[in-house]
């Protein structure tokens, strides 16, 4: 990705009154042009950019009802840990959907799902 050139218009800043009280008159704001890194397309992450790794499918979908999805949440989390182990790390999972995602609606599901396993998570007791 190369440079863009940017072409700002000319403005009017606003009158203002400092905090001592002084009035500043408005002035005109000349027109500018400079130089930005190209950022590629609204929405997109570069592929050196990406953070999220979805290493399980787990069968989630937003169209489910939440016990099904939240019951294959916690069927692709590893079954030899404990209780509060896997309530954590399928919160995890599902907070890095939330936070990935462009849809509203997976956003809103997601996030709430992974607020259900922290609070599961909080109930039940850690072994060591």
């Amino acid at each position: 990705m190369g440079k863009l050139r940017i072409k700002k218009k000319g403005y009017w800043r606003k009158a203002y009154t400092r905090k001592d009280g002084v009035k500043v008159k408005r002035t005109w704001v000349p027109p500018t042009t400079y130089m930005a890194k190209d950022m590629g397309a609204p929405g997109r992450t570069p592929k050196a950019r990406q953070w999220a790794k979805f290493e399980k499918v787990t069968g989630w979908k937003k169209t489910q009802k939440p016990t099904t999805r939240r019951r294959k949440v916690m069927a692709a989390t590893d079954k030899r840990r404990s209780r509060h182990d896997r309530y954590v790390e399928a919160g995890r999972m599902m907070n890095q959907l939330a936070n990935v995602t462009t849809d509203k609606s997976t956003e809103t599901k997601a996030r709430a799902d992974a607020n259900y396993f922290f609070r599961m998570a909080k109930k039940t007791p850690e072994r060591r």
